[in-house]
């Protein structure tokens, strides 16, 4: 499980999104970032996101989020606290 933000200091979010996927990796990926247009996250989602959230956000939303990427990866969050 990748939390990735778009906007990081020395490469694009996006560009780490890309390289993760053409070098095969399957983990799943949350984009959490401040970048809301809806060019913004299709772009996040055909570069390999599996979900998108943007800021500001709930961290009960957060949560839940990574709860069903990981539950469909067949990686469930046990005993994971709820806020």
């Amino acid at each position: 499980m990748i939390v990735l933000d778009w906007t990081l200091p020395d490469v694009a979010g996006i560009e780490v999104s890309r390289s993760l996927r053409r070098e095969g990796s399957t983990a799943a990926i949350l984009f959490l970032t401040a970048r809301g247009s809806i060019d913004d996250k299709i772009e996040a989602l055909l570069a390999g996101g599996d979900d998108y959230v943007t800021k500001p956000f709930t961290l009960a939303e957060v949560v839940a989020r990574v709860e069903a990427l990981l539950s469909r990866a067949g990686r469930g969050v046990t005993g994971a606290p709820h806020p």
